[in-house]
Protein backbone atom coordinates (compact mmCIF):
# COMPACT_ATOMS: atom_id res chain seq x y z
CA UNK A 1 0.00 0.00 0.00
CA UNK A 2 1.45 3.40 -0.93
CA UNK A 3 1.92 6.07 1.73
CA UNK A 4 -0.78 8.38 0.31
CA UNK A 5 -3.42 5.64 0.36
CA UNK A 6 -2.42 4.61 3.91
CA UNK A 7 -2.57 8.24 5.09
CA UNK A 8 -6.10 8.53 3.62
CA UNK A 9 -7.26 5.37 5.45
CA UNK A 10 -5.72 6.56 8.72
CA UNK A 11 -7.41 9.95 8.40
CA UNK A 12 -10.77 8.27 7.75
CA UNK A 13 -10.56 6.12 10.91
CA UNK A 14 -11.22 7.37 14.41
CA UNK A 15 -8.14 8.26 16.45
CA UNK A 16 -8.06 5.55 19.11
CA UNK A 17 -6.82 6.57 22.54
CA UNK A 18 -6.02 3.61 24.77
CA UNK A 19 -5.22 3.23 28.43
CA UNK A 20 -2.32 0.88 29.17
CA UNK A 21 -2.49 -0.98 32.51
CA UNK A 22 -5.74 -2.96 32.68
CA UNK A 23 -6.42 -2.55 28.95
CA UNK A 24 -3.34 -3.41 26.88
CA UNK A 25 -1.56 -5.29 29.66
CA UNK A 26 -2.67 -6.67 33.01
CA UNK A 27 -2.34 -4.52 36.10
CA UNK A 28 1.16 -4.56 37.53
CA UNK A 29 0.99 -3.36 41.15
CA UNK A 30 -2.55 -4.18 42.46
CA UNK A 31 -2.17 -8.00 42.28
CA UNK A 32 1.14 -7.76 44.13
CA UNK A 33 -0.30 -5.63 46.94
CA UNK A 34 -3.34 -7.90 47.14
CA UNK A 35 -1.02 -10.88 47.57
CA UNK A 36 1.18 -9.25 50.22
CA UNK A 37 -1.27 -7.43 52.49
CA UNK A 38 -4.90 -7.13 53.58
CA UNK A 39 -7.29 -5.54 51.04
CA UNK A 40 -7.79 -2.21 52.84
CA UNK A 41 -4.04 -1.74 53.34
CA UNK A 42 -3.33 -2.93 49.80
CA UNK A 43 -5.60 -0.26 48.33
CA UNK A 44 -4.21 2.45 50.60
CA UNK A 45 -0.58 1.65 49.76
CA UNK A 46 -1.25 1.19 46.05
CA UNK A 47 -2.99 4.58 45.83
CA UNK A 48 -0.21 6.30 47.77
CA UNK A 49 2.52 4.97 45.51
CA UNK A 50 0.67 5.13 42.21
CA UNK A 51 -0.51 8.72 42.74
CA UNK A 52 3.06 9.85 43.48
CA UNK A 53 4.37 7.99 40.46
CA UNK A 54 1.59 8.97 38.07
CA UNK A 55 2.06 12.64 38.92
CA UNK A 56 5.79 12.39 38.21
CA UNK A 57 6.96 12.76 41.81
CA UNK A 58 8.42 9.24 42.02
CA UNK A 59 10.01 7.11 39.31
CA UNK A 60 9.20 3.43 38.88
CA UNK A 61 12.56 2.59 40.46
CA UNK A 62 11.83 4.94 43.39
CA UNK A 63 8.60 3.08 44.06
CA UNK A 64 10.32 -0.30 43.95
CA UNK A 65 12.89 0.99 46.43
CA UNK A 66 10.18 2.32 48.79
CA UNK A 67 8.12 -0.88 48.59
CA UNK A 68 11.24 -3.01 49.14
CA UNK A 69 11.93 -1.01 52.30
CA UNK A 70 8.31 -1.16 53.53
CA UNK A 71 7.99 -4.90 52.95
CA UNK A 72 11.60 -5.92 53.65
CA UNK A 73 11.93 -7.63 50.29
CA UNK A 74 14.65 -7.49 47.62
CA UNK A 75 14.11 -4.87 44.92
CA UNK A 76 14.83 -7.33 42.11
CA UNK A 77 12.16 -9.73 43.38
CA UNK A 78 9.55 -6.96 43.40
CA UNK A 79 10.57 -5.70 39.95
CA UNK A 80 10.41 -9.23 38.52
CA UNK A 81 6.98 -9.96 40.01
CA UNK A 82 5.52 -6.64 38.86
CA UNK A 83 6.78 -7.05 35.30
CA UNK A 84 5.53 -10.64 35.21
CA UNK A 85 2.10 -9.43 36.38
CA UNK A 86 1.89 -6.96 33.48
CA UNK A 87 1.50 -9.56 30.75
CA UNK A 88 -0.06 -8.29 27.51
CA UNK A 89 -3.74 -8.94 26.85
CA UNK A 90 -3.31 -10.85 23.61
CA UNK A 91 -6.64 -9.97 22.01
CA UNK A 92 -6.26 -6.24 22.64
CA UNK A 93 -2.66 -6.24 21.46
CA UNK A 94 -3.69 -7.91 18.20
CA UNK A 95 -6.54 -5.43 17.73
CA UNK A 96 -4.24 -2.44 18.23
CA UNK A 97 -1.52 -3.94 16.06
CA UNK A 98 -3.92 -4.21 13.12
CA UNK A 99 -5.96 -1.05 13.74
CA UNK A 100 -5.58 1.01 10.55
CA UNK A 101 -6.03 4.40 12.21
CA UNK A 102 -3.95 6.45 14.62
CA UNK A 103 -3.41 4.86 18.07
CA UNK A 104 -2.37 7.09 20.97
CA UNK A 105 -1.49 5.80 24.42
CA UNK A 106 -3.24 7.81 27.16
CA UNK A 107 -2.12 6.44 30.50
CA UNK A 108 -1.67 7.28 34.15
CA UNK A 109 1.76 5.83 34.87
CA UNK A 110 5.05 6.66 36.51
CA UNK A 111 8.42 7.31 34.92
CA UNK A 112 9.77 4.04 33.52
CA UNK A 113 6.73 1.79 34.09
CA UNK A 114 5.27 1.76 30.57
CA UNK A 115 8.72 1.78 29.02
CA UNK A 116 9.90 -1.27 30.97
CA UNK A 117 6.76 -3.27 30.15
CA UNK A 118 6.69 -2.39 26.44
CA UNK A 119 10.37 -3.28 26.15
CA UNK A 120 10.00 -6.59 28.01
CA UNK A 121 7.07 -7.74 25.89
CA UNK A 122 7.96 -6.07 22.58
CA UNK A 123 4.77 -4.01 22.28
CA UNK A 124 6.15 -0.49 21.99
CA UNK A 125 5.18 -0.42 18.32
CA UNK A 126 1.45 -0.45 19.13
CA UNK A 127 1.31 3.32 19.62
CA UNK A 128 1.85 6.14 17.13
CA UNK A 129 2.14 8.64 19.98
CA UNK A 130 2.09 8.55 23.78
CA UNK A 131 0.81 10.80 26.51
CA UNK A 132 1.73 9.50 29.96
CA UNK A 133 0.75 11.33 33.13
CA UNK A 134 4.23 11.59 34.66
CA UNK A 135 5.49 13.37 31.53
CA UNK A 136 2.75 16.02 31.44
CA UNK A 137 2.32 16.36 35.23
CA UNK A 138 -1.44 15.86 35.12
CA UNK A 139 -3.54 12.69 35.38
CA UNK A 140 -6.84 11.24 34.27
CA UNK A 141 -9.55 12.20 35.05
CA UNK A 142 -8.27 15.83 35.10
CA UNK A 143 -9.56 17.62 32.01
CA UNK A 144 -6.15 19.04 31.14
CA UNK A 145 -4.75 15.65 30.13
CA UNK A 146 -7.57 15.18 27.60
CA UNK A 147 -6.93 18.63 26.14
CA UNK A 148 -3.27 17.70 25.74
CA UNK A 149 -4.26 14.42 24.11
CA UNK A 150 -6.47 16.21 21.58
CA UNK A 151 -3.48 18.21 20.38
CA UNK A 152 -1.75 14.97 19.36
CA UNK A 153 -4.69 13.62 17.35
CA UNK A 154 -4.99 13.87 13.59
CA UNK A 155 -8.80 13.99 13.64
CA UNK A 156 -11.39 16.43 15.04
CA UNK A 157 -13.07 15.56 18.36
CA UNK A 158 -15.93 13.63 16.78
CA UNK A 159 -13.26 11.30 15.43
CA UNK A 160 -11.91 10.24 18.84
CA UNK A 161 -12.55 7.01 20.70
CA UNK A 162 -11.11 6.35 24.16
CA UNK A 163 -10.81 2.90 25.76
CA UNK A 164 -10.24 2.73 29.53
CA UNK A 165 -11.05 0.24 32.27
CA UNK A 166 -11.98 2.97 34.77
CA UNK A 167 -15.42 4.53 34.27
CA UNK A 168 -14.32 7.74 36.05
CA UNK A 169 -11.74 8.35 33.32
CA UNK A 170 -14.41 8.27 30.60
CA UNK A 171 -16.73 10.97 31.95
CA UNK A 172 -14.85 14.07 30.78
CA UNK A 173 -13.89 12.71 27.34
CA UNK A 174 -17.56 11.89 26.73
CA UNK A 175 -18.53 15.45 27.69
CA UNK A 176 -15.90 16.69 25.25
CA UNK A 177 -17.53 14.75 22.41
CA UNK A 178 -15.36 11.64 22.33
CA UNK A 179 -16.76 8.16 21.86
CA UNK A 180 -15.88 6.07 24.93
CA UNK A 181 -15.62 2.35 25.59
CA UNK A 182 -15.37 0.88 29.09
CA UNK A 183 -12.90 -1.98 28.74
CA UNK A 184 -13.96 -5.23 30.40
CA UNK A 185 -12.00 -7.71 28.26
CA UNK A 186 -15.23 -9.39 27.15
CA UNK A 187 -17.17 -9.97 23.92
CA UNK A 188 -19.19 -6.78 24.35
CA UNK A 189 -16.00 -4.71 24.57
CA UNK A 190 -14.54 -6.25 21.42
CA UNK A 191 -17.83 -5.94 19.54
CA UNK A 192 -17.67 -2.20 20.18
CA UNK A 193 -14.01 -2.05 19.18
CA UNK A 194 -14.56 -3.90 15.91
CA UNK A 195 -17.48 -1.58 15.11
CA UNK A 196 -14.84 1.15 14.76
CA UNK A 197 -13.62 -0.66 11.65
CA UNK A 198 -17.00 -0.48 9.88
Amino acid sequence: MNSVKRATIIKAMKTLFSDFFGVVVNEMMPPWFKKHCKPERALQIKLRYSNLADSGLLTFENIIAEVAKDFSLPREEIRREWLNNAKPKTRMVEFLRHYPGQVILLSNAGDGAVEMVTEKYGIGDLFDKRIISYQVKTMKPNEEIYRLAERLADNPKDGYCFVDDNQDNLVIPKKRGWQTILFKDDENTFTKLYELLD
